[in-house]
C-alpha cells in the first residue's frame, strides 16, 4: 500500500506521473495518516506501507511517519529520487526497511555517490526506474530484482488533456497495470491508482478543465462503523464488478499499459510558470 506525503518535489521532471512540477506546495496531515493507518488494518493485509510523493523526504515529519508505520505493525518503504539521502539522520535509515530510488538521466545528479553512500550504510534499496518500456506484469517481474543500477532514459506519458470517450477510456483501463499495483489510501479513502489523487490539483494548476473531482469520486470510503459492509464493498471495489469500471481519472489519463515513453528531462522554472500562467497553450504540450 502506498501513501502520498508530499505533492511537491525538488526535481521538475517532464512527464512526472504525479505532476509534481505543477503541484502546489502541500504536505500530508500526519494525524489523518495515523487514523487511516490503524483503520486500514481491519480490511487490508499488506506487509509494507510505501511513502511516496512528490519527494517524501521533503516532508518535515518524515521520521514520525516511519515511526507510526512500525508502531502499526508494518514495514516501511520510501520512494525517493535520492537527492536528500546523504543528509538524512541515522534514525531514518534505522526506520526504513527498503528504499525505492528513482534514478533519472538528464538531471546532473551524482547517483554513483548516492549509491555508494547507501552501499556503505548497508541499506536495502532498489532502482524503481530500471523499467524502460516495461508495460506488462511479465516484463515488470523480469526487471524487478535482476539488474545493476543505471539511469533510466525515459518516462511514460500519462497526461491526457482532453476527455476520452467511454469506449476509449475502457480500452485504456482494461490492460492498465496501475489499477492493480498502485493501491493507496488518503483521507479515509482507498484508491486503486494514485492518479486519482494527484491529477486533479495538477490539472487545476495548469488550467486544464476536467469534469469531476477525481479524489472525491474515485476513492472508496473505509471510515464508517459497519465493518462487515465496508469489507464487502472494498472487495467489490478491488476485485468485483466495480473493478471492471474505469475510474473518473482514467478519462484524463493515457494509461500505463497503452501509452508510450518520451526522453526524460527537466522543466525550467520559466516553462512551468508560463504553462501555469497560460502563456504556453495546452496544445503545445500535448
Amino acid at each position: 500500500m502506498e501513501h502520498i506525503v508530499t505533492w511537491h518535489c525538488n526535481l521538475k521532471c517532464t512527464n512526472c506521473s504525479s505532476g509534481s512540477p505543477f503541484q502546489p506546495h502541500r504536505d500530508d496531515d500526519l494525524s489523518i495518516f495515523v487514523r487511516d493507518l490503524n483503520l486500514l488494518g481491519k480490511y487490508v493485509d499488506t506487509p509494507y506501507i510505501r511513502l511516496i510523493g512528490g519527494e517524501p523526504l521533503m516532508h518535515p515529519q518524515i521520521l514520525q511517519y516511519l515511526r507510526e508505520i512500525h508502531k502499526a505493525g508494518y514495514k516501511a518503504n520510501v520512494s525517493t529520487n535520492g537527492i536528500m539521502i546523504p543528509q538524512m539522520p541515522d534514525e531514518f535509515f534505522d526506520l526504513v526497511d527498503n528504499l525505492s530510488v528513482s534514478i533519472y538521466s538528464n538531471n546532473n545528479i551524482n547517483y554513483a555517490k548516492i549509491v555508494d553512500f547507501l552501499d556503505k550504510k548497508n541499506i536495502r534499496w532498489e532502482n524503481v526506474c530500471d523499467v524502460d518500456n516495461v508495460h506488462t506484469f511479465e516484463a515488470m517481474q523480469k526487471f524487478k530484482d535482476d539488474y545493476s543500477w543505471h539511469e533510466t532514459g525515459s518516462f511514460i506519458v500519462l497526461d491526457q488533456y482532453e476527455k476520452h470517450t467511454d469506449e476509449s477510456c475502457q480500452e485504456i483501463y482494461d490492460p492498465c497495470l496501475l489499477k492493480d499495483m498502485c493501491h493507496s489510501f488518503m483521507n479515509g479513502k482507498y484508491y486503486k491508482c494514485n492518479i486519482c489523487i494527484t491529477k486533479g490539483p495538477q490539472y487545476d494548476n495548469m488550467g486544464i478543465p476536467v469534469e469531476w473531482n477525481f479524489e472525491e469520486e474515485d476513492g472508496y470510503d473505509f471510515t464508517g462503523d459497519n465493518e462487515e459492509e465496508i469489507l464487502a464493498g472494498l472487495r467489490d471495489f478491488v476485485y468485483g464488478e466495480s473493478h471492471k469500471q474505469p475510474l473518473k481519472a482514467c478519462y484524463y489519463c493515457k494509461g500505463y499499459s497503452s501509452s508510450y515513453n518520451e526522453p526524460h528531462g527537466q522543466f525550467t522554472k520559466t516553462e512551468i510558470n508560463d504553462i501555469i500562467n497560460n502563456k504556453i497553450p495546452i496544445t503545445n504540450i500535448i
